[in-house]
This record gives C-alpha cells, sequence and structure tokens, in this order.
C-alpha cells in the first residue's frame, strides 16, 4: 500500500511512502493530502494509469478525506495518529465492473464520491497492487477531482 510521500506531499512526481501490507492502508499523520476548504463539495475522481507489467492484476483504490480532531489543532499542531477523523470516501479495485482488460493498457475510472467536506480537510489516495507480483512492479498514474 503506497501513498504521496510525507516529506515532499501530494504534488511529488512519485507515490512510494510504506503504508503497510495489508488490504487497509496505515494511515499516519505525517500523510500529507490534497488541502480542501469546508463546504467544498468532492463530486468525483478521474483516475487513469497503466502498470509495466502484466503480473499486476489489479489495484485497490482507496481515497479518504482527514482533518485533525479537535479541528482546532490546525492552530496548535497535529503530532500523532489519534489526532485525526478519517472519513473514507471509496474503497474498491480499479476494475471492478467495468475494466477487461489489462492492467499494463492505460485505462479510466471515474469514482463517484459525492461528499460535502465538512471541515478543512485534506483528501488522499492509497493504492496497493494485486496480483502475483514476483518483482518491483510501478503503476503509472494521473488524475484529478472535481471539486465544486
Amino acid at each position: 500500500m503506497t501513498d504521496s510521500d510525507d516529506n515532499y506531499g501530494p504534488n511529488y512526481y512519485q507515490m512510494n511512502e510504506t503504508c503497510g501490507t495489508g488490504v487497509l492502508p496505515d494511515i499516519e499523520w505525517e500523510h500529507m493530502g490534497y488541502l480542501i476548504p469546508k463546504g467544498k463539495y468532492i463530486k468525483d475522481l478521474k483516475f487513469a494509469g497503466k502498470s509495466n507489467n502484466t503480473q499486476v492484476t489489479d489495484l485497490e483504490v482507496y481515497v479518504i478525506c482527514r482533518r485533525p480532531d479537535p479541528i482546532t489543532r490546525w492552530d496548535t499542531g497535529m503530532d500523532n495518529d489519534l489526532e485525526d477523523v478519517q472519513d473514507v470516501l471509496y474503497s474498491g479495485l480499479f476494475k471492478e465492473i467495468q475494466h477487461t482488460g489489462n492492467m499494463n493498457d492505460f485505462m479510466l475510472k471515474t469514482i463517484d464520491i459525492n461528499y460535502l467536506v465538512p471541515e478543512d480537510s485534506m483528501i488522499s489516495i492509497y493504492l496497493r497492487p494485486v496480483g502475483g507480483i514476483t518483482a518491483t512492479r510501478y503503476y503509472s498514474a494521473t488524475w484529478t477531482w472535481q471539486i465544486i
């Protein structure tokens, strides 16, 4: 499972933060996401990509919105894993339902989110490859959020 690097943030050119090996990511307070102001509406996530090898048969996608708990920690500081609230916006496989191609073919998925941001928050994507993987494999991806 991986997320954007907590040293460089979500705009870094690679997602290389270790977030565990289980189905659910190990979410830590240091992980950075895209800042979303209170009151914005996250409509969907368009996510496209391809793997560099057919051993990657699918991709688990986990999307969260999180904020400090209490919200005043934006002012006083957040410094441990128990100081945030995490709302799961999506948890599922990339290929579920509509995709039949190989993961090394470029494919697009639109993930409906429909979420009203309750407080100033961060949104993050966590990814985990699925398959009989015998060596390091890569997934090249791009995405965009529809936020109104």
